[in-house]
């Protein structure tokens, strides 16, 4: 990056040889050693009300480890919890009494952290997860852990070699000697099909640029209750959308209820609000040079995320057959 050497700190600890024998509060020596520098760094923080920005944040700290895993997340999820508690406490954000709580929500949320990047890698959770969590191991813990080692080691002896060796055949490497080049998929469409209409294109269609406008907004799951939207959906001087698509988050609150029930309450009456505020925005933005209107032609809601497509007037007659596809994860 280009950064003088003065401006990056590298500070070395060694994790085994500091925690053994299940000493893992020791990892509060790194922390110790550190902590003048992470409090130098500081954060970002605006006033909403002024939007005056009080402080910058003025630095970054990576670990790295030799697997960047379970280690890694213990040794992040206690600076985490160091750097939060220096904040909340700066800015008296939460009562003494609440501190704990939102401290152990921290070291819930890294745990889990730790246990999907895991799982990705290795097929089973983070070992010390009891550790990310409270920062503190017991035989539980001990007891997950050999078992994650154990699942860790039948997939690395028994079923690792095997995918390894089918991502070999498909990419026609490794040690194999099945293959000396990649296997090729034969897909009808990507390999006849679509070739050829892209050659066709210019006799069958034509190309025109447009003008799409985006908009997204995070709702916290309140329903609307007649605030003025000019602010984010104000459409700029000179110029004329033929789209304008419209994100909202959060528009039913996300609880259990609201995600079986798939309430479209919210996203029907958004559908109007939003209709009738764009065309005003339109008709503020040009006067009486504004020509035709807007029109919604698409709507599509999953849980609480629902995206809404607009088209002008002289757009409409290009728009048919829209899909939107929508996939849970």
């Amino acid at each position: 990056m280009g950064l003088p050497k003065s401006l990056i700190s590298f500070d070395e600890f060694d994790y085994n040889y500091e925690v053994r024998g299940g000493q893992f509060d020791r990892v509060h020596i790194l922390i110790r050693s550190i902590a003048p520098l992470l409090s130098s760094f500081k954060y970002f923080l605006v006033d909403n009300d002024t939007g005056t920005i009080l402080t910058f944040q003025r630095g970054v700290q990576r670990t790295n480890c030799i697997d960047c895993l379970d280690r890694t997340n213990v040794v992040q999820s206690v600076i985490s919890r160091g750097v939060i508690t220096e904040f909340l406490r700066q800015n008296n954000v939460v009562r003494q009494h609440m501190l704990n709580a939102v401290i152990d929500g921290v070291g819930r949320l890294w745990a889990a952290n730790g246990n999907a990047i895991s799982r990705s890698y290795t097929g089973t959770g983070a070992l010390k997860s009891d550790v990310t969590t409270s920062g503190k191991s017991g035989w539980a813990g001990f007891l997950s852990d050999a078992s994650k080692s154990i699942s860790r080691l039948m997939q690395n002896n028994f079923q690792d070699r095997g995918k390894q060796s089918v991502i070999d055949l498909l990419l026609g490497s490794g040690d194999s000697g099945l293959l000396c080049r990649p296997v090729v998929l034969y897909d009808p469409y990507e390999n006849i099909i679509a070739p050829q209409l892209e050659r066709e294109l210019n006799k069958i269609g034509r190309k025109t640029a447009i003008q799409v406008m985006l908009c997204t907004y995070n709702l916290h799951g309140s329903p609307y209750r007649g605030e003025s939207l000019g602010t984010w959906l104000a459409i700029p001087q000179g110029v004329r959308p033929d789209i304008v698509a419209v994100g909202f988050q959060e528009v039913v609150n996300l609880d259990v209820q609201s995600v079986i029930s798939a309430d479209t309450a919210n996203r029907r009456v958004w559908e109007q609000v939003l209709t009738a505020e764009i065309n005003t925005q339109y008709r503020k933005t040009f006067g009486s040079k504004a020509e035709g209107e807007y029109a919604l032609v698409s709507s599509e809601q999953l849980v609480g995320v629902v995206l809404l497509l607009f088209a002008h007037d002289t757009a409409l007659p290009h728009v048919h057959n829209v899909q939107m596809v929508k996939h849970k994860t």
